[in-house]
């Protein structure tokens, strides 16, 4: 007989949801979409097991959850969007719904084997290129530093439930289907594009094939537990990173960008873009992960030219 896991996707529309649920789509899963807009779900990925209507409440989480091997949040409103009230959106469809889902996984009958959360290596906070960071380094005291402090700590009841929980430090996505990029690439293309001073500060990234490979990962390995760093080992500074990209949009990157421009564009997040020490993803590389693309070159190559306008 074969076995099939039964794997929650909270947040199976976002720009990482969407693509985990396609992979993870199988005859050995079965999937249960968890969104805000179930019918568009349904047309998104179809072929789900089935697709329930996202809720900040426990008891319907309970419900939705028992019996389920795998629970996966990536839920998050986008960080590179500007909201009339940002603070309240981004902490609410971040820690207010960790909370929710956490307890209604505390709460289960027969708990699920691993939850795996999302979170950001906007942990770590500013830093400079003469810092280094492991999944074992302290937080920063930024305003992203103290919210992802808030949304792991939102886990602690499944943790104390005994349930196995991996917290993904993503770092910037890199994907021809939103994120960052679509933010950026307009700049670009009106020749306003350029590197954040002062340029020599290390800039964390991830192309969204390795996002959903180190899940996988995760999903599999039953030795990992806690913080993960998602993010590429092919360290790359902020005059690297936006020079490739001027590079395969055959635009000049070699003027450091105006803050105001970058701060008009993706507002509260300059901070996740604008500074940063060298972030190593430890854990996962100890235990054999092999990325797929390591390089910034390689990955902007594959995405640019598949980018949706």
């Amino acid at each position: 007989m074969v076995m099939v896991n039964r794997i929650i996707v909270v947040g199976s529309t976002g720009l990482i949801g969407r693509s985990l649920s396609k992979f993870l789509l199988s005859p050995g899963n079965e999937i249960v979409s968890v969104s805000r807009d179930p019918e568009s779900a349904r047309n998104l990925i179809p072929g789900l097991r089935s697709y329930e209507k996202l809720q900040i409440n426990a008891e319907k989480f309970r419900e939705i959850v028992d019996g389920s091997d795998v629970v996966i949040n990536m839920t998050g409103s986008p960080a590179f969007e500007k909201y009339r009230d940002y603070d309240r959106i981004v902490r609410e469809s971040r820690v207010d719904l960790t909370e929710s889902i956490s307890e209604g996984i505390s709460q289960c009958e027969r708990k699920p084997k691993v939850f795996i959360n999302a979170s950001a290596s906007g942990y770590y906070g500013p830093g400079g290129p003469d810092q280094t960071y492991t999944e074992t380094s302290a937080g920063g005291d930024d305003y992203w530093g103290n919210l992802v402090k808030d949304w792991e700590a939102a886990t602690g009841k499944a943790e104390k439930a005994g349930v196995r929980t991996v917290k993904i430090r993503t770092s910037v996505i890199l994907s021809s289907e939103g994120g960052a990029l679509s933010q950026l690439a307009p700049v670009f293309r009106k020749h306003l594009g350029g590197y954040i001073k002062p340029g020599t500060q290390f800039f964390s990234w991830i192309h969204i094939d390795d996002e959903i490979g180190i899940i996988d990962f995760t999903i599999k390995n039953a030795e990992i537990t806690g913080p993960v760093n998602a993010t590429s080992p092919g360290y790359t500074t902020s005059r690297e990173f936006f020079s490739a990209i001027g590079s395969e949009m055959n635009r000049k990157a070699s003027i450091g960008m105006p803050e105001f421009i970058l701060k008009a564009r993706v507002g509260k997040a300059y901070g996740l873009l604008a500074s940063g020490g060298k972030i190593i993803p430890e854990k996962v590389l100890k235990a054999g992960y092999q990325f797929k693309y390591a390089d910034i070159r390689s990955a902007l190559k594959d995405i640019i030219p598949n980018m949706v306008s």
